[in-house]
């Protein structure tokens, strides 16, 4: 774990490096404006950033449709710190202890969430990328205090987005099970609790600028989790979202990560003797979803075979012009790293 003083300085290094980038595409950029010619890899960095502001724009335009202008997350947000270090029996005691419902007493459910992604590379084609979430529900014993922890698995899918997506889509889950709970059991519930080591999640609520979640059907993690919210605020049920660090004290957190990880390899045993390819066409349900739904598709599908492509063209291309020279060009610097970057920045957002 950094320290304040060394997250920060990382935090500048990576601001100056972001400065960077933005200068270099600039001038190259009006290089090509003005007919100069430059080397593959910068065309290919070119690319890449025009690929990665389209899928910006997408997903804005999703959001738009699916929250609203203004969206409004009906559930309480906690990052605090102190909260995140507690194992789950100081967690669970605390939430006895505050009069808002607890566990032992049925008032309460609480759910661990992660999600998680599984990269296989088949030979010859794009990296496949496999989704799962894993949710954890704990029981507590009235009189025994006892704590029991009861797993789901949900598979996600192959290249249906990213990890970011795969969290969000856990936390989706966690609150769908949640209602269901609600609708079958005794009216008591008066709190339901999701914790997730993911933050960014957290951090984005308030302006629903999160993640979509797996683009798996034509109703997105992102809108079923703030459905959710909406329908336990209907019910007078506190929601909450609660920030836990990974992989530290909380063994609920550590139920839902092996969780997670089954669901993503039991997604890739279900499609290990699917033929990958280039995909040319959307399902009919996000084609009658409109241009933003088809294209983001299209390009989730397709991104692995795209960051192949460009290591192999300007990758490749860079390298010879780089043998024929026989020298440094400026704009292109270490052919090893910027083919590195390129991968990178089609990997994003």
């Amino acid at each position: 774990m950094l320290s304040a003083g060394r997250a920060s300085v990382e935090v500048g290094r990576t601001d100056k490096r972001r400065r960077k980038r933005e200068k270099d595409y600039r001038r190259w950029q009006k290089q090509i404006a003005s007919g100069q010619t430059v080397p593959a890899i910068v065309h290919a960095r070119l690319q890449a950033r025009k690929l990665r502001d389209d899928v910006k724009v997408r997903l804005a335009a999703i959001r738009l449709e699916v929250l609203g202008e203004t969206p409004h997350f009906y559930g309480t947000l906690t990052t605090d710190r102190d909260v995140a270090n507690l194992s789950d029996r100081q967690m669970l005691k605390s939430m006895a202890e505050d009069g808002h419902g607890c566990v032992a007493d049925g008032s309460a459910l609480v759910y661990w969430t992660d999600g998680a992604v599984l990269n296989l590379k088949p030979s010859a084609t794009g990296e496949a990328v496999y989704h799962g979430a894993g949710v954890v529900e704990v029981t507590k014993h009235p009189q025994t205090k006892a704590v029991h922890y009861i797993s789901k698995e949900v598979s996600a899918g192959c290249d249906t987005g990213n990890i970011g997506d795969a969290e969000i889509y856990a936390v989706s889950v966690d609150i769908q099970i949640a209602i269901q709970d609600i609708k079958n059991g005794s009216g008591r519930v008066r709190r339901v609790r999701g914790v997730t080591d993911c933050r960014p999640i957290l951090d984005s609520m308030p302006a629903g600028n999160s993640a979509l979640g797996p683009f798996i059907s034509s109703r997105v993690a992102l809108q079923d989790l703030y459905e959710g919210a909406a329908w336990l605020k209907s019910k007078e049920i506190r929601f909450e979202l609660v920030w836990v660090k990974g992989h530290r004290k909380s063994e609920g957190n550590r139920v839902a990560n092996r969780a997670a990880h089954r669901a993503a390899s039991l997604a890739s045993a279900a499609e290990a003797k699917e033929t990958r390819g280039i995909k040319t066409e959307a399902p009919a349900m996000f084609v009658q979803k409109g241009r933003a739904w088809r294209d983001e598709w299209l390009w989730r599908a397709n991104k692995s075979f795209l960051i192949k492509s460009s290591k192999a063209t300007g990758g490749t291309q860079a390298k010879r012009e780089w043998s024929e020279t026989g020298e440094r060009c400026d704009q292109v610097g270490n052919v090893e790293q910027d083919t590195k970057t390129v991968l990178e920045e089609f990997s994003e957002p």
